[in-house]
C-alpha cells in the first residue's frame, strides 16, 4: 500500500529499508519498522533556498520526519508515496507496541510540529493494519548466527560502511544474518555551531549533527551525538552490488552549512576502532553463485561501454518486431528445445534470408557503420573526456548523417544494446543487433558488466564487405551445425555425431526422429 509522505502517522509501519542483497533476505516484515513519532515542519527554514535541487525545492513547503523503532535518528522523508505495511503478524504488532524505542519525547526539528488531524491524503486503515494475521507464509531458514558489529560514534560514519538502521524484528531469531545493516552512500556533517537551525534542542558538544544517505532509506537519516552499530566484514557480493547500483549516492535535501567530511580523518578514526572479524565471519555469506566465472565479473566487474566482436553476442530469442518472425518460430519447432533452440533457430534462420528479405525490414534501411562509428567515438570521447560537454554534444549531433541515421545512432548513445559479460541473450537490442549483422560489421558497440581485463577475443581480420558477409553466415552455419552436434553427443560420443549433426542442420525432417530434451535439461536418450 502507498501513502503520502505526510499522511504517515504513529502506528504505521513504513518501508524504512528495502533491497538486501542475499540468500536469506526477503524475510516477511523485513524492513518494515513502525512508526513511533511524526513531526511536520512548515517551511523548513534548515533548507538551503538557493539550491537548484528539484526534490529539496518540492519540500520548500513543507516535509515530514519520522522516528521508526530500532532506528538510530529520525528520517527526512523525501517528497512523494512512499510504501507502508499492511498484513503485519499480530504477535510483532503487540511486541512493537510494547517495546518501543523512543520511550522519551525525542528533540525535534526546528519549526517541526506534530500532527493533529489526520492528513487529507491518508490511505484509508484495513484491518491488518491493527494487527490482524494473514496466512501463513513459508519462512526463509533460520541462520546460525548474526554478523559480528561493532560501534563507532555517528560522526565516525563513512562512505561504504554498513550501518545498523533496523535494530530489531520480531521475533529477532527470525532475522536474516546482517538484516538491518544497510550501505552509507553519501554523508554530510553540519558543523555544531549550526545545529540549532535544524534541531529544536542540538546535543551539547563539539560533534557535528550527521545527514546520510543509506542505501534503500527513502530519506535522509539524521543522527546527532550518538553511537552507531557497523558490520565489521560485510558480505563481498553484497558490496559489488551496491557499488555499482547505488540507491542515492548524493544528499536527498540541501541542508544549509551541511559539508561533506574528511575522508582521511575518517578513515583513521575507522583504522582505529574496526576490530578483525571472528574466525567463520566469511562463511556466514555462501555464494549465490554456481559458476566461478559469474561470480568473478559480479565482484570485479565494472558497467559500461566497449566494442565486441559481433560473433560473441548471442543470436536473438524473439524478433517480436520482424516481418519474419513467424519464419523464426517455424524453425524454433523443429529444435523443442525451449529459449536456446529458438536462439539457434534464429542462427538458421539468418542463413536463409535474402537481401529482399533484409529489405522488408526497418532496422535494415540504414547505414549501420557509420551509426556504429559515432556511437563508439562518443564512447571513446566520454571515457576520456566525461566533462568536456560541448566535443560529447558535437558528436552526438552527428550532423553529417541523414535524419534517419542521425535518429538511429543517438539511440544507440543513450538506449544502448545491453549485454553483460558472458550473458546467454540480450538484454536489450536484438532487432538492431541483427541489422549490424547483415550490415557486416566485425565488432559492435555494447554496454553492460565486464571485466576489462578479460576482453572479448580478437574479431577475426575482414577488410573486405564480402569477407566480412561470409564470416557472419558461416558463423551462424556453425552455430546450427555445432548444436545439433552436441545435442547428439550426449547419447554417448557416438563416432557419427558430428556428420549427423551436419545432416539435421541442413534436413529439418531428420530433426523429427529426436525426442526433446528431459525436462531436467538433459537430451534424452531415448
Amino acid at each position: 500500500m502507498f501513502q503520502r509522505d505526510m499522511a504517515f502517522e504513529v502506528g504505521d509501519y513504513l518501508l524504512a529499508v528495502r533491497d538486501r542483497y542475499g540468500p536469506d533476505a526477503g524475510q516477511r516484515g523485513e524492513g518494515l519498522a513502525r512508526v513511533e513519532r511524526v513531526q511536520h515542519i512548515v517551511r523548513p527554514a534548515f533548507l538551503d533556498r538557493a539550491t537548484a535541487d528539484l526534490p529539496t525545492r518540492m519540500a520548500f513547503d513543507e516535509m515530514a520526519a519520522v522516528w521508526c523503532q530500532g532506528f538510530p535518528g529520525p528520517i527526512l522523508l523525501r517528497k512523494g508515496d512512499h510504501r507502508r505495511g499492511v498484513h503485519l503478524d499480530a504477535d510483532r504488532c503487540a511486541w512493537d507496541r510494547e517495546h518501543p524505542t523512543w520511550t522519551q519525547e525525542p528533540d525535534g526539528f526546528s519549526g517541526g510540529r506534530s500532527p493533529e488531524e489526520p492528513h487529507p491524503h491518508r490511505t484509508r486503515r484495513t484491518p491488518a493494519d491493527d494487527g490482524e494475521s494473514p496466512a501463513e507464509e513459508p519462512q526463509i531458514p533460520l541462520v546460525s548466527r548474526r554478523a559480528a558489529s561493532f560501534t563507532k560514534p555517528a560522526h565516525g560514519l563513512m562512505v561504504g560502511d554498513y550501518l545498523q538502521v533496523h535494530a530489531r524484528r520480531h521475533p529477532v531469531t527470525s532475522m536474516g544474518v546482517d538484516e538491518g545493516f544497510h550501505r552509507v552512500e553519501w554523508i554530510g556533517h553540519l558543523p555544531a555551531a549550526h545545529a540549532a537551525q535544524l534541531l529544536h534542542r542540538p546535543a551539547a558538544g563539539p560533534h557535528p549533527v550527521v545527514v546520510a544517505s543509506v542505501h534503500g532509506v527513502p530519506g535522509a537519516l539524521v543522527l546527532a551525538d550518538t553511537d552507531v552499530q557497523v558490520l565489521i566484514r560485510p558480505n563481498p557480493e553484497r558490496i559489488a552490488l551496491d557499488q555499482r547500483e547505488p540507491r542515492h549516492d548524493t544528499p536527498f535535501f540541501d541542508i544549509r552549512d551541511v559539508r561533506e567530511p574528511d575522508v582521511h580523518s575518517l578513515r583513521e578514526l575507522d583504522a582505529q576502532l574496526r576490530p578483525p572479524p571472528p574466525a567463520g565471519e566469511t562463511d556466514l555469506y555462501p555464494s549465490q553463485f554456481a559458476d566461478d566465472g559469474q561470480r568473478e565479473l559480479h565482484l570485479h566487474g565494472v558497467s559500461g561501454m566497449r566494442m565486441v566482436p559481433l560473433p560473441e553476442l548471442p543470436w536473438p530469442h524473439d524478433l517480436f518486431k520482424c516481418p519474419h518472425r513467424e519464419r523464426a518460430k517455424e524453425l524454433a519447432r523443429t529444435y523443442n528445445d525451449g529459449e536456446r533452440g529458438t536462439q539457434v533457430a534464429h542462427a538458421e534462420l539468418f542463413t536463409e534470408l535474402t537481401e529482399p528479405d533484409f529489405s522488408a525490414c526497418a532496422y535494415h534501411q540504414a547505414d549501420w557503420p557509420a551509426i556504429v562509428a559515432v556511437a563508439q567515438h562518443h564512447a571513446e570521447l566520454e571515457a576520456e573526456s566525461p566533462q568536456d560537454d560541448a566535443a560529447l554534444a558535437k558528436v552526438y549531433a552527428a550532423e553529417h548523417l541523414s535524419v534517419d541515421d542521425r535518429q538511429w545512432a543517438q539511440d544507440l548513445i543513450h538506449d544502448h544494446l545491453w549485454w553483460d559479460q558472458g550473458a546467454k541473450s540480450l538484454t536489450n537490442g536484438q532487432h538492431r543487433l541483427c541489422a549490424m549483422r547483415a550490415a557486416n560489421l566485425p565488432y559492435v558497440p555494447v554496454y553492460g558488466l565486464h571485466i576489462p581485463s578479460h576482453p572479448e577475443p580478437e574479431a577475426a581480420s575482414t577488410p573486405e564487405p564480402e569477407a566480412a558477409s561470409t564470416t557472419i553466415r558461416h558463423h551462424a552455419t556453425q552455430t546450427v551445425q555445432n548444436y545439433w552436434t552436441v545435442r547428439l553427443y550426449t547419447w554417448g560420443a557416438p563416432p557419427w555425431a558430428a556428420f549427423m549433426g551436419g545432416l539435421l542442420a541442413r534436413h529439418r525432417l531428420l530433426r523429427r526422429l529426436l525426442p526433446p530434451p528431459d525436462d531436467d535439461g538433459q537430451r534424452s536418450r531415448g
